[in-house]
């Protein structure tokens, strides 16, 4: 009997990693092969700061030796740089292994048991079934450059074996890493002080397991302490060297400073965009997007919201609190995909990026009488291609580009999925007839642009035709602002 082929989707977190088995693309009315291991099944906790055996211990835990996310080590295997990570400590230790050739070898080593413990549950869990792994598809941090993803790779390939060299596929988060790290960075600090008070004012010191739980316990209070909770403090237990049970109280005003210490940074960045933003003078309502985990904190919406009315700007969206279907998830996409960093247009072109023409029909009958937009963007441009798009309107369609930002990262179809993509330019709703949609790039490094030419031809002849060329950059750069220029042909 031939064996169900299935798609295994991993997401390397920073405190735990999840595995999933699923057919897709789902056939309509057909059962869905789904297969979803136990929360917790996989910690991604490594120990590579002594040199002990093993590296990864599974979900077991030893309060001897110092832990660390998995999802870290890939900073300093790739040797890459951040400027908001380098801001927190957490990260200082990390940097500072860079070029230990034992250090990164055990990273490396705590990886492929973290991978290899996946990889042999996976393939058993298969083999009871009757399925086997077609396409291994990996969720990664949408700022991993090409670096993080051939290390990735490499380190797969050689846990799961090299016949998925051509069936590995990444999938990008729009959230960035550093939204995870303001959080954990607010965790570290509150910790530190818990730890400063137990050893130094009560004498009481802290074995590895005990400070653990110190962290645990705070992160499970978190969502509801801090600025915006009424001066609320936080009591914190764990054990101390000798096992015996221990708890601190941190007030109020601690918990808020440390919150504002961990969030300086972020918060200033916000500022700043929210300024510029305010700025633009032109005909638009300009909308905050905010997302990632610890923007649900409350404290943190309410110093949005005041930024955002300091600003004459409206309240901001929160992408928790929407509809991931709804069509403006996908701008929300967008916005937090910009987010994560500012770069040149090359530079984005160059991780992958592709664009695309989507349509909305607007059928006065039929089946897309409610004028839906297209499921799929015809391609028109990328780094490595393009191709001019040409057809035929009604005159009452829609016409949008759309950005798909990782296109040409991974083998894709030939179309660009809407799901994956956001909106880049509403091109409005042009004249009946034939038209022709030309991109192309201009230029390179911080100068390169991208021009956008059109034309049409009527259904019976031919018009004399209108270029128009719109230099794009600055809306690749982030912000929504179109210079047009006009020629006749």
């Amino acid at each position: 009997m031939e064996k169900t082929k299935l798609t295994l989707g991993i997401d390397l977190g920073s405190t735990s990693t999840r595995a999933t088995l699923g057919k897709y693309p789902v056939e309509p009315n057909r059962e869905i092969p789904s297969l979803r291991f136990s929360n917790g099944d996989f910690s991604s906790s490594i120990y590579p700061f002594d040199t002990l055996d093993p590296v990864y211990l599974c979900e077991q835990d030893d309060p001897s030796r110092k832990p660390l996310s998995a999802k870290y080590a890939f900073y300093t295997l790739v040797d890459a740089s951040d400027e908001l990570l380098e801001q927190y400590d957490l990260f200082k230790e990390l940097k500072a292994g860079r070029g230990d050739e034992l250090f990164e070898q055990r990273l490396i080593s705590g990886l492929e048991e973290l991978f290899t413990r996946i990889a042999y549950l996976s393939h058993a869990m298969c083999e009871d079934q009757n399925y086997e792994i077609d396409i291994i598809s990996l969720s990664v941090p949408s700022q991993w450059t090409l670096d993080f993803e051939a290390k990735y790779k490499s380190i797969i390939l050689k846990t799961f074996g090299h016949q998925y060299e051509n069936r590995i596929v990444f999938v990008y988060e729009t959230e960035a890493l550093g939204h995870y790290l303001c959080s954990e960075q607010w965790e570290h600090n509150i910790a530190e002080v818990a730890v400063r008070i137990l050893e130094q004012e009560r004498g009481r010191r802290l074995c590895v397991k005990g400070k653990r739980q110190i962290y645990d316990d705070f992160n499970k209070q978190k969502r509801c302490t801090g600025p915006s909770y009424g001066g609320k403090p936080c009591w914190l237990e764990g054990v101390d060297e000798n096992r015996q049970a221990l708890s601190v109280c941190i007030k109020s005003q601690m918990i808020e400073e440390q919150f504002d210490a961990a969030m300086k940074l972020p918060l200033q960045l916000a500022r700043e965009r929210i300024e510029e933003l305010a700025a633009i003078k032109d005909t638009s309502k300009p909308r905050v997007v905010v997302s990632g985990g610890t923007a649900k904190h409350a404290g943190l919406k309410d110093k949005l919201r005041q930024m955002c009315e300091e600003n004459n700007i409206e309240p901001p969206l929160f992408t928790d609190q929407w509809n991931h279907v709804d069509d403006p998830m996908k701008i929300a996409k967008g916005a937090a995909y910009a987010a994560s960093n500012r770069i040149t247009i090359e530079e984005f072109f160059n991780r992958g990026a592709a664009i695309g023409v989507q349509r909305q029909q607007h059928a006065p009958r039929g089946n897309n009488k409610e004028g839906y937009w297209d499921n799929e963007a015809v391609f028109a441009l990328s780094k490595e291609r393009s191709v001019v798009w040409i057809s035929s309107v009604t005159g009452i369609d829609h016409l949008r580009l759309v950005c798909h930002p990782f296109y040409e990262r991974q083998p894709p179809p030939k179309k660009l999925q809407f799901y994956r993509c956001y909106d880049l330019l509403n091109l409005g709703i042009p004249t009946q007839g034939i038209w022709h949609i030309a991109l192309s790039l201009t230029g390179c490094g911080d100068d390169m642009k991208l021009v956008m030419e059109r034309h049409y031809t009527h259904w019976t002849k031919k018009i004399s035709s209108a270029v128009r060329q719109a230099y794009l950059s600055a809306l690749l750069q982030r912000r929504r602002e179109l210079y047009p220029h006009r020629t006749s042909a």
